[in-house]
């Protein structure tokens, strides 16, 4: 993944962000309409699909609105998708469906302004996300190895509870730390 985005930014003519996005359309557009021809030069289109879209709204991110209608717009899309696909798959429900409307949600709530709490205000100056990005596999692959089976629910709960101190760590001490000095370094 990163590769490929290294690959995408180096080639990049024109500004960045338009650059950037129409690659990242025409790649998408590629990868759910062509995903047969795509699979042979991309390993796991769809997963490969969701890691291009957060890129491209961490790209855009400034221009991209999501409330309270258009998460209304993304169920009555996943609802209408659901009877059409019910009628022809044994459950209606699809990977496309679920992205679509989980990925609204989380662009809605991540949008909320609550000064208020001060948990929610924690979380904004603190970027806990890519530690948990990095570490949830190798620690959900340990406790595998160390717990009798667990349910699906179970295994995420103590996950969670495993990775929460591990990213609040990596965080404090390693990426801000490195953030900082990579701004002190590069300068205004």
């Amino acid at each position: 993944m990163y590769v490929m985005v290294a690959l995408l930014g180096a080639a990049a003519v024109l500004p960045m962000r338009l650059w950037f996005g129409v690659c990242a359309i025409f790649l998408l557009l590629a990868a759910n309409l062509f995903p047969t021809v795509l699979s042979g030069y991309v390993w796991e289109v769809r997963l490969w699909s969701l890691f291009l879209v957060g890129v491209l709204l961490q790209a855009g991110g400034a221009l991209v609105r999501v409330g309270p209608v258009h998460l209304v717009c993304a169920f009555i899309f996943v609802a209408l998708n659901w009877t059409r696909n019910a009628a022809l798959t044994p459950s209606g429900l699809t990977f496309f469906g679920v992205a679509l409307f989980f990925g609204a949600l989380a662009l809605w709530v991540g949008a909320l302004k609550t000064e208020s709490s001060t948990v929610v205000s924690h979380l904004g100056r603190h970027d806990y996300s890519f530690s948990v990005y990095i570490y949830h596999w190798p620690v959900i692959l340990m406790l595998r190895s160390v717990l009798p089976p667990l349910g699906a629910l179970s295994l995420l709960a103590v996950t969670l509870a495993v990775l929460a101190p591990i990213a609040l760590c990596s965080w404090h001490v390693v990426e801000a730390p490195a953030l900082r000095q990579m701004r002190r370094w590069l300068g205004p």
